[in-house]
């Protein structure tokens, strides 16, 4: 939330007024690229577990040299179902947002968020 802000932020023409207008288009670019490393992170996550994510790398260098302790790894099992319906989620936002053109966004974005409410909700009530 705090990303789109800025965005839309940076975005703001000196004559306007709106804070919370972004122009998806000009960032089509930026999009596809964050798209794909949230989805190799997701996916190595989901599959090879945290140790072998990007992210995973980062923290690990973080915690071992910024913060002088040793990673402490869990189990990366119970979080693989969330893991694998981000990975659905972020495909289905990338095919609508990126790849496929001339899709209704707005119905897209309702979509993807009913979707999130109905992941939310399965983690939640599941113990996934």
């Amino acid at each position: 939330m705090v990303i789109l802000s800025v965005v839309s932020y940076v975005q703001m023409t000196p004559h306007s007024t709106e804070i919370g207008t972004v122009r998806w288009t000009k960032l089509k670019s930026a999009l596809q690229t964050l798209y794909t490393i949230i989805c190799y992170d997701t996916l190595a996550g989901a599959t090879l577990g945290l140790a072998t994510t990007p992210t995973g790398i980062i923290g690990a260098v973080l915690s071992t040299y910024v913060l002088k302790q040793s990673p402490e790894w869990k189990n990366s099992r119970p979080k693989r179902f969330a893991w694998t319906f981000g990975l659905v989620l972020l495909v289905f936002c990338m095919l609508l947002g990126c790849i496929i053109p001339g899709v209704q966004f707005e119905l897209g974005v309702i979509s993807a968020a009913g979707v999130c409410m109905v992941q939310t909700w399965l983690e939640i009530s599941l113990g996934f």
